[in-house]
């Protein structure tokens, strides 16, 4: 599933994550390759109607396009705080694979995970 990116054109045109959406202007939308094509035939600052399903509910949004650049400036400020892991520090990660690993090697006489 993708996420709306917080402040992004998107989310302030009103979608939000979970939304599906079925047609950009009058093209059809079955798949996010074909919505990144249908996107990439317009300019940045276009504003393309988008209709797309809220649940049963259909609905229709304009949305004035951003860049690519914009985007991916945004999504690198945001990865500086992740780590990449799902949300969980490198050593949270570390501890849950000791356990996870501990718990392989428990009774089973070959001692997996030992000396990790």
């Amino acid at each position: 599933m993708a996420s709306v990116v917080e402040d992004g054109p998107a989310a302030k045109a009103g979608i939000q994550e979970g939304d599906v959406i079925t047609k950009l202007g009058d093209d059809e939308i079955t798949s996010a390759d074909g919505l990144i094509i249908a996107l990439r035939s317009h300019e940045v600052g276009e504003k393309v109607e988008i209709t797309l399903m809220r649940g049963k509910e259909e609905k229709k949004v304009t949305v004035e396009l951003g860049s690519d650049e914009e985007l991916q400036n945004q999504q690198q400020d945001d990865s500086s705080t992740d780590t990449g892991n799902g949300g969980i520090t490198d050593e949270q990660l570390r501890q849950y694979l000791e356990e996870l690993l501990g718990q392989q090697g428990q009774g089973q006489g070959q001692g997996y995970g030992q000396g990790f």
